[in-house]
């Protein structure tokens, strides 16, 4: 099941959730998170953001589209990253994100959906 993220409220109870699970379980990403989060800010198409949810819980999937591309970001348990993903959270695999990756990188990738 989806949930729309459609106001600065919604994501921020997302962000806040991430950022803690990150905290204890992905030490790889927990910088990382913040600049992903920017631009999906910047760049997302007005309406677009969801989560996924678990029991009613916002989970680590994240989709979006920008400028009509649909994409997806999702913690990869087996690389310790955050893919960026084609489509849903299935998809190719069209970048891959740790903390070492700076915010040009990540407008980089995102400026060239």
């Amino acid at each position: 099941m989806a949930q729309k993220l459609d106001n600065l409220a919604e994501l921020q109870r997302y962000a806040l959730g991430v950022r803690s699970r990150a905290n204890h379980h992905a030490p790889n990403v927990e910088d990382v998170v913040d600049r992903l989060l920017a631009q999906v800010i910047l760049q997302h198409d007005p309406g677009s953001v969801e989560c996924r949810t678990y029991n009613g819980n916002p989970t680590n999937i994240l989709r979006f589209a920008v400028r009509k591309h649909a994409v997806t970001l999702k913690y990869n348990h087996n690389t310790g990253e955050i893919d960026l993903r084609e489509g849903n959270e299935r998809g190719k695999v069209l970048a891959s994100f740790s903390n070492g990756d700076s915010r040009q990188r990540i407008e980089h990738e995102f400026n060239n959906l």
